[in-house]
């Protein structure tokens, strides 16, 4: 029995310092395929673990106990690695709909400056006038007067 508890004591302590070695990676972690794939990847481990403490529940007190203890450290890991998804994707959302809004926000500007308050000038009323001039410099151009090339 003691020896079972020194066990279980030296297995928290290793757990522990894996924990607090993967821990600190997995919150800096920003990209949110990686945290999916630590996710599921630390997902199976639990349930591979899981399955096989089960069968080793009836051989060996020391087996449960080890599993007992890499679940409840794999079960941390995953909690905190899934919080930090959750977390990505608020903040893809959030940084989603800042974008939305800055584009609603310049789009209502757009309109109410260029179409809404719409002021034109002389030129623009002359339309009829300039498609004349414009049609008779064409005509003139074509009929052999000089052409100007820029090249």
């Amino acid at each position: 029995m003691i020896g079972i508890l020194v066990f279980r004591e030296y297995l928290n302590e290793i757990c522990s310092i894996f924990y607090d070695t993967l821990r600190p990676r997995i919150v800096k972690l920003h990209h949110i395929e990686t945290l999916s794939e630590i996710s599921s990847t630390v997902r199976i481990e639990m349930v591979e673990n899981e399955s096989s403490g089960d069968a080793a529940s009836n051989s060996q007190g020391g087996q449960k106990v080890s599993n007992e203890i890499y679940i409840k450290t794999l079960n941390q890991l995953w909690q905190d690695t899934e919080e930090r998804l959750i977390y990505r994707l608020v903040s893809l959302k959030m940084s989603l709909n800042t974008i939305l809004k800055y584009f609603v926000f310049r789009a209502n500007i757009y309109v109410k400056n260029e179409i809404q308050d719409y002021q034109p000038h002389a030129g623009d009323l002359l339309y009829p006038e300039n498609l004349e001039m414009m049609r008779s410099i064409s005509e003139s151009a074509s009929s052999g007067g000089e052409l100007f090339c820029l090249f």
